[in-house]
């Protein structure tokens, strides 16, 4: 599977679909979503998708998946409902 990071130069967000998040996680506000994904904010909502999905191995192995990054001088997810 590939996650795709979009960031603008305040924050980034990891794009995940909906489906695969649970109640569980505790996502926050911080978040956003629309009818398809939740785009976890980076300092704690996309670690707690990752710890979810990898277990105990260190973040920065990214475990097995992988991602892309697309970075905007002012993304679309800030428009975006909140979690």
């Amino acid at each position: 599977m590939t996650y795709t990071f979009y960031s603008d130069p305040g924050h980034a967000w990891l794009r995940v679909p909906l489906s695969e998040i649970t109640a569980e996680m505790g996502i926050s506000a911080y978040s956003y979503r629309d009818n398809k994904y939740a785009y976890l904010e980076e300092d704690c909502d996309a670690y707690k998708f990752i710890r979810t999905v990898c277990g105990n191995v260190s973040v920065s192995t990214w475990c097995t998946f992988h991602t892309k990054h697309v970075r905007h001088e002012r993304t679309f997810i800030r428009e975006l409902s909140s979690y």
